[in-house]
């Protein structure tokens, strides 16, 4: 899996585009992920009155996800630019490292796809 942080349009957000091929699964896809960060802040002061009012704002704190049905996976860059053109612009270098990720999860096989995950999960301090 492969995550990358983006430059928001509005400074309220977090965005991030990726590739994720589940684990053992020949299910892949590209993703977007905008979140509200005045909201995951909220969650994280525990300012809330109830676990309804939590849930309500966990679910408003996802402005945007795309990409996370393994049943109907987004093959393609441009439909995530798309989608993401309200929040941010997906730089050249980015697309193409999506690209590579692609290309190179999709030839490793379920233990050797592990193994490579465990690797970038250690590498990767964005998650």
């Amino acid at each position: 899996m492969s995550r990358y942080a983006l430059v928001p349009l509005n400074p309220d957000h977090q965005v991030a585009v990726g590739f994720d091929r589940a684990a053992s699964s020949s299910g892949a896809t590209f993703f977007a992920q905008v979140f509200d960060l005045r909201i995951l802040k909220r969650i994280k002061l525990n300012d809330f009155a109830s676990e309804e009012e939590l849930e309500e704002l966990e679910e408003l704190a996802n402005v945007l996800i795309l990409g996370d049905d393994y049943g109907n996976p987004i093959n393609s860059i441009e439909e995530i630019e798309t989608a993401l053109t309200p929040y941010a612009t997906i730089p050249d270098e980015i697309k193409q490292q999506l690209r590579n990720d692609q290309i190179t999860e999709s030839k490793l096989s379920p233990t050797v796809f592990k193994d490579y995950i465990e690797a970038q999960i250690i590498k990767d301090t964005t998650f």
